[in-house]
């Protein structure tokens, strides 16, 4: 059954179509108001902790629902929601958790309701990295050299043979290795350090790294046919590896290589909906290689949105009439996440007092030179004023915490 909305639009007979937004993300906000604007009733899906999107002034309601990863109890309270509400035209589901929750179900709630997400095979086999990187090597798309870690003594020899920098990624998108996507180790000590965890967290791939700047490429395609396309490089993320999630980036012109790999990708998925296709590129060579492709809208999807791209809107029907061009050299910042990476540096002593005097420049040299600061709108401030009085209150805890703890040591 298709899970693209009717060209009727959101008005039905009994007043605006609602929209159910499950998750709670940096790009959950850009959706909410996409969706408002668009003329739906917007539904934030809300678990234990507070959505700091039901927060906006685009959101109509909130729905108190279990975890997502308590898929029986979760799947129950939807059927039961979807039996309340028959205005409920749309599910959206946001981040990962929230795409795989929906997945058991899909033919059943497909039945009743229409899903903005892709089609549950090309899901899993972007989630799958071996299997979206044995797709990519079919079509000719350039892969980072490596092989699959099963166990401990694979990986072992692995790191010998292929020496040092090495990136590691779990096979499984939804898999961390201590709290990470992916781990750089360009040195030895970095090696030795994370070599338990690592041990750990097999299986895992193992890559050659390569210099080079992240590529995100924001895309929507209606039955495996591409129909926009939007490309920024990562300038810096929340993480001294490089690794983690982008607080700086600028939008590129598109490169016809990368363009060109992104069709072939969704063509052969049959891909219906929207979604983020990442490369390694290195713009002294020109060499590029494909890190994954996700299924759902990137976190920095505000981007586009503020250049014309309406991703959010294109999830609901990616054959609509969407923007061809767009500026090049637009830059974001996330302050939020460049400030939860200051704090963290300083938490677990990775910075001395000069690193930290340097990471706080950069961090407000790029929040004054950047277009867009992620998320935040003077119109709709409060989703933003709430993320940052968590961080707030965080930082207090934490900060509280080591002055009991050093208070405790003195007594000693």
């Amino acid at each position: 059954m298709s899970t693209v909305l009717n060209k009727a639009g959101p008005n039905t007979a009994g007043g605006r179509a609602a929209v159910l937004v499950l998750g709670d993300y940096q790009q959950s906000v850009v959706v909410v108001r996409s969706m408002a604007c668009a003329g739906y009733r917007v539904i934030v899906g809300q678990s234990a902790q507070r959505a700091a999107s039901a927060l906006s002034r685009h959101a109509h309601e909130t729905w108190p629902h279990p975890e997502v990863s308590d898929t029986p109890h979760f799947l129950g309270a939807l059927r039961q929601l979807l039996d309340a509400r028959p205005d409920l035209g749309c599910i959206f589901p946001v981040g990962e958790a929230d795409l795989i929750a929906l997945l058991g179900a899909h033919e059943a709630l497909a039945r009743r309701v229409r899903l903005a997400m892709p089609a549950p095979a090309a899901v899993e086999a972007c989630l799958d990295k071996p299997s979206s990187y044995r797709i990519a090597a079919e079509l000719g798309v350039p892969l980072p050299a490596g092989q699959r870690a099963d166990g401990p003594a694979s990986l072992d020899a692995l790191i010998g043979s292929f020496g040092l920098p090495l990136v590691f990624k779990c096979p499984d998108s939804s898999r961390l290795i201590d709290g990470r996507k992916a781990l750089i180790c360009r040195q030895r000590a970095e090696l030795e350090r994370w070599r338990e965890p690592l041990r750990r967290s097999c299986p895992l791939l193992v890559q050659r790294w390569m210099p080079g700047a992240r590529h995100n490429c924001h895309f929507a395609a209606a039955e495996g046919q591409l129909t926009a396309f939007f490309q920024q490089c990562v300038l810096r993320t929340d993480q001294p590896d490089d690794t983690g999630f982008g607080v700086e980036g600028v939008s590129v012109a598109p490169s016809p290589d990368l363009q060109r790999h992104v069709a072939a990708l969704v063509q052969r998925l049959a891909y219906h909906g929207v979604g983020c296709a990442q490369f390694l590129v290195d713009d002294a060579t020109g060499a590029h290689v494909f890190l994954e492709l996700n299924p759902r809208l990137d976190a920095t999807c505000e981007l586009p949105y503020v250049c014309g791209f309406d991703f959010p809107q294109l999830a609901l029907d990616p054959r609509q009439a969407a923007a061809r061009d767009y500026p090049a050299g637009r830059r974001f910042h996330w302050l939020l996440g460049d400030a939860r990476s200051v704090m963290r540096q300083v938490r677990e002593g990775d910075a001395g007092r000069s690193g930290l005097g340097r990471a706080l420049a950069r961090m407000l040299a790029a929040h004054f030179r950047a277009h867009l600061r992620l998320t935040w709108d003077w119109r709709d401030p409060l989703p933003t004023l709430y993320l940052y009085g968590q961080l707030a209150r965080a930082g207090g805890r934490r900060t509280l915490r080591a002055a009991r703890l050093a208070g405790r040591t003195g007594a000693q």
